[in-house]
């Protein structure tokens, strides 16, 4: 079977498109209103806001973080900006980036480094962990990026979506 074949729910597989007006089913099977879907609805699925997150420093840290926010629910997009076509076309990394927010996704702009501090920027606010002690652990760092996020208002509390749960 194609890929795309399997990646489309069952009930849905004979389901027609139409351009009905009517309510149609979620995959909880309640009702959600026709039409595209907005920010507000984005942030609600994906307790965040589109945002940029510029991390910087030791591979391992920058995948930990990245898992951590997959595993919270965050729609993010990793991108190395280090890549040669930034180079070669310098506005393209801002295209994406501003089309990746407008669209409410998180992007991360990595530079794997070996140094011994992690940095972490979004628009207005950076963190600095010096990473070279011996017991510095993973979930120190991912602890940081997430409170530094929450700070930036990207990630949105559980209490401002109304939920006992989130990132």
């Amino acid at each position: 079977m194609p890929l795309a074949e399997q990646l489309v729910p069952a009930n849905t597989k004979n389901a027609s498109l139409s351009q009905s007006s009517e309510p149609i089913a979620d995959a909880g099977g309640g009702k959600t209103a026709p039409g595209p879907v907005t920010s507000i609805e984005r942030q609600a699925r994906w307790r965040h806001r589109g945002g940029v997150l510029e991390l910087s420093g030791p591979a391992v840290l920058t995948y930990a973080i990245e898992r951590s926010l997959l595993l919270a629910g965050a729609a993010t997009v990793r991108i190395d900006v280090e890549n040669c076509e930034f180079a070669l076309h310098p506005q393209l990394l801002d295209t994406i980036t501003t089309l990746q927010t407008r669209a409410g996704l998180l992007t991360l702009l990595v530079r794997t480094q070996q140094d011994a501090v992690l940095t972490a920027h979004t628009a207005d606010q950076s963190i600095l962990l010096d990473v070279s002690q011996p017991d510095f652990a993973p979930s120190t760092a991912v602890a940081a990026v997430h409170r530094l996020l929450y700070e930036a208002n990207i990630l949105i509390s559980p209490e401002l979506l109304g939920e006992g749960s989130g990132i």
